[in-house]
């Protein structure tokens, strides 16, 4: 799979302790507009998708991924490969944290309905919405500037989000 970028913070002690998280996220698009988890408490949007559990394939990962998220199945023979991207930084308990995000164009099963959410995602206010990768970016902005903590992985996710739009996919 192609590298998208990395992003790097140079906060760490390179000789230090390694972490690392690898996740999937989908990228699902539907008459022009992309299918996103917004944050109505925050008003920021991210991909469906989510961390890769020991022993499981990239694939197995997005089809769990974004049942969850989305509550609908991918077809199988839509999933094709984007990118992925690198945030490295100093990590909570080790020295570099190394979050590796898989990127893949799918599509989903079935019309959008309401699902189960998981605990944080119900305090996060979570909802699907179909947008446009230029009304998330904005969105994404904004709330990156008014964010008192540093916001990385959302940094990320508009970097592609911003890709998506340039390549004229949505």
């Amino acid at each position: 799979m192609r590298i998208l970028f990395d992003i790097d913070k140079n906060n760490y002690d390179p000789d230090g302790t390694r972490g690392y998280r690898p996740s999937c996220m989908g990228i699902i698009v539907r008459g022009g507009r992309l299918v996103m988890i917004y944050s109505s408490k925050k008003g920021y949007y991210m991909f469906p998708g989510g961390g890769i559990m020991r022993r499981e394939s990239l694939d197995e990962t997005l089809f769990r991924e974004i049942n969850i998220g989305t509550g609908l199945e991918i077809e199988r023979a839509s999933i094709s490969e984007y990118g992925s991207v690198r945030i490295i930084e100093k990590g909570d308990y080790e020295d570099i944290f190394i979050n590796e995000t898989f990127y893949y164009f799918c599509s989903v099963i079935g019309d959008f309905t309401e699902h189960e959410i998981e605990d944080y995602e119900s305090e996060e206010c979570f909802v699907l919405k179909f947008v446009t990768a230029a009304d998330a970016i904005a969105a994404n902005e904004k709330y990156i500037a008014d964010s008192p903590i540093d916001e990385t992985a959302l940094e990320g996710v508009t970097r592609v989000l911003r890709m998506l739009r340039d390549e004229n996919i949505a």
